[in-house]
């Protein structure tokens, strides 16, 4: 092998080891791998109780034909695979150091979740109907949520079958031979970039998120998600069973990172999305964002999900809520006798730098 298939190779089945382990992630919460020096270390964040749990399916992992092969083959010219078992969280320059990484989101430990918003029309049909929107995630507002950086060394033939499978999507209807007549290979820097936003609009509008919040206090998020705190506060009690019929919490954590999450494109058509749905810029982590999660079929304009009524159990009011406003959810959750719900009216705590509650009969913390 040439030195530019030798680190393909290796990079292919080190994305091999991460999609296979990731879709495993019961027991696991972090895997990583960095390549130095023809060693390339294996690193998994587990329970302590989980731990040979990756070392049995480590062997049977190799137990595959076609990736021991390779596995066999890149020890063969030297290459070094070590494994360390971790409980403690990656820091963030050790995820940097890594070549490849995947993580399982943390979940919060509250009953309680949050979610921020505007009191209008919208948030009173939602009420009625007991349903969550769950947006795709290329409508948020920052413009660098969900994206990432794909690295890779293609091969030829891949990148021309890249552009070739999308000028069929187009409906351009060109043979082969047409198309290969017109074909000039671009630069790798412009195929990664016309790879990572395929992926984008493609991978991520069959994904629907809905996020809310670890706590109910933030001022910000008052002043941007509800209406600069004329807006409500939903409270969801994540405790509560619920049966298939209705939208099941997960209460799945975003992890804050420095940079954008880095993948590896291997030719193949899957393309593992979690780590970079639950990841965003460490600028937002005041947020304490949880994320719930539902698939969408491509182009399904309805992304109103049925939440368990029993589940909404507080509504806070916006300190600058109108009086009106007040008292029209008020009214509107009197009416709606599939409710047990405690509305919860807030204020403005100057001297304490924060929104408190004028009454906890939840026991909010």
């Amino acid at each position: 092998m040439n030195q530019l298939s030798t680190n393909y190779r290796i990079s292919r089945f080190c994305n091999y080891i991460i999609l296979n382990f990731s879709e495993k992630c019961k027991y696991l919460q972090e895997i990583g791998i960095q390549i130095n020096n023809k060693i390339l270390t294996i690193t998994v964040r587990t329970d302590i109780n989980h731990q040979h749990i990756f070392q049995a399916e480590w062997k049977q992992f190799l137990k595959n034909t076609t990736l021991g092969r390779e596995y066999l083959l890149i020890t063969n010219i030297g290459y070094e695979f070590q494994i360390e078992l971790v409980t403690q969280k990656f820091s963030e320059k050790f995820i940097k150091e890594q070549s490849q990484y995947y993580f399982k989101p943390d979940k919060a430990k509250g009953k309680y979740i949050f979610k921020y918003s505007s009191f209008n029309k919208n948030t009173i049909t939602a009420l009625i109907n007991n349903t969550l929107w769950f947006s795709d995630p290329g409508s948020f507002n920052d413009p660098f949520d969900c994206r990432y950086t794909i690295d890779a060394d293609p091969q030829d033939h891949e990148i021309f079958d890249f552009y070739y499978n999308q000028s069929k999507n187009k409906n351009l209807n060109l043979t082969k031979e047409d198309f290969i007549s017109n074909y000039q290979a671009p630069l790798k820097s412009k195929f990664l970039n016309d790879l990572e936003e395929y992926h984008f609009q493609n991978s991520f509008q069959t994904q629907g998120i809905c996020c809310f919040s670890e706590i109910h206090n933030n001022r910000l998020m008052w002043a941007h998600y509800a209406d600069n705190v004329k807006g409500i506060c939903l409270v969801f009690d994540t405790s509560i069973e619920v049966n298939d019929d209705y939208f099941k919490f997960s209460k799945s954590k975003v992890k804050y990172r420095g940079g954008l999450i880095r993948k590896f494109y291997d030719g193949s058509k899957y393309f593992e999305v979690t780590d970079i749905l639950y990841t965003k810029n460490k600028m937002w982590k005041y947020e304490y964002e949880i994320r719930e999660r539902m698939p969408f079929e491509k182009g399904n304009s309805n992304r109103s999900v049925h939440f368990d009524p029993r589940t909404l159990v507080g509504i806070i009011l916006g300190p600058k809520m109108p009086e009106s406003d007040k008292q029209t959810i008020k009214n509107l959750i009197d009416q709606l006798t599939k409710y047990k719900i405690e509305i919860i009216d807030s204020y403005v705590d100057i001297s304490n730098n924060t929104i408190r509650l004028k009454s906890n009969i939840l026991k909010i913390k």
